[in-house]
């Protein structure tokens, strides 16, 4: 459970107003819901599991502390992405083509995937930080489908800066305690 629960809540916490929630609230438009959350699980499960097998290869080369301090990394860089970019840009109109492979192209290298690979590696358990990335992903992503036109209407920039600065502070918190500094 050291990395189902809070790979959950990381993942949940990267994706808030990112560029998978406003994707599928601008699909949610013109596909049905059933459709994109399969694409949404097919491509989430492909990426997060790309990160869980390198967390995995990464946990045998490292020490813990090298993890920790890669997990503070990857929570921080998480954050400040986030924070750096503030703005919410809602999309016009709905994308074209299949969302299957916007899903994937928008997922592979994204935040939560860094998030899963570093607690797969800290954690020493893969399967849980997927497992517990993926739920939280799913999570974000799917609020715009069960909030509809009330969607819209959330603070996302605020939304956006608390999620950013809980993920910095808890980064900050496990990279200095990887470098024994508290």
């Amino acid at each position: 459970m050291e990395a189902l629960l809070p790979a959950l809540v990381a993942c949940l916490l990267a994706e808030m107003a990112g560029r998978v929630q406003l994707t599928t609230g601008s699909y949610a438009v013109t596909r049905p819901a059933w459709g994109l959350c399969a694409a949404l699980l097919i491509s989430t499960t492909i990426s997060l599991a790309v990160g869980a097998v390198g967390g995995a290869w990464m946990a045998r080369l490292v020490t813990y502390e090298a993890r920790t301090l890669l997990l503070g990394l990857a929570l921080l860089m998480a954050g400040a992405t986030i924070l750096f970019r503030p703005k919410a840009d809602q999309m016009a109109d709905a994308p074209k083509g299949a969302p299957l492979w916007r899903y994937l192209a928008t997922q592979l290298g994204d935040n939560s995937q860094f998030i899963v690979f570093a607690f797969a590696a800290r954690g020493n358990a893969p399967v849980l930080a997927a497992l517990g990335g993926l739920l939280g992903v799913m999570l974000a992503a799917s609020l715009p489908l069960l909030l509809g036109n009330d969607f819209r209407r959330l603070p996302l920039i605020t939304l956006r800066r608390a999620s950013g600065m809980l993920l910095v502070l808890t980064g900050l918190w496990s990279a200095l305690h990887a470098l024994e500094l508290i």
